[in-house]
């Protein structure tokens, strides 16, 4: 038995599978044909379809979203017109509701009365590095 990589396995299953349907027979008589047992076939069939699918959805690896790296500036924050914004006190840790983890031991925690509009900026100015 040859032994293939997750990808090689794939596309030999996509050239197998494109085989069979171009060529009009069962499952099973293509199976036979080429010494493939009919359920190996079957289920690549299927898990290749729902693959596809999955791709077509926006599931594929290389499209989920992705962390970007921060870098702190400066110990005071810029607003969007590019004037100093007051620093935020320190939020005491029983107040915390949402807590996003930035890596490095920074950790973004807001309270549930969070002022949306700073987030959303904090949020477009990560996104934009």
């Amino acid at each position: 038995m040859v032994k293939r990589s997750k990808a090689e396995t794939e596309k030999f299953y996509r050239q197998v599978v494109a085989e069979q349907e171009e060529s009009g027979l069962s499952i099973r008589a293509f199976a036979a044909t080429r010494g493939i047992p009919p359920g190996t076939l079957s289920c690549w069939r299927h898990e290749l379809r729902q693959r596809d699918a999955a791709r077509a959805r926006g599931g594929d690896k290389a499209t989920k979203a992705r962390f970007v790296r921060v870098s702190v500036v400066g110990a005071g924050a810029v607003s969007e017109a590019g004037t100093p914004a007051p620093v935020a006190k320190p939020v005491k840790a029983t107040n915390v509701v949402y807590e996003v983890v930035l890596g490095r031991d920074r950790v973004l925690r807001l309270p549930a009365e969070f002022d949306e509009a700073r987030v959303a900026a904090l949020v477009r100015a990560v996104a934009s590095c």
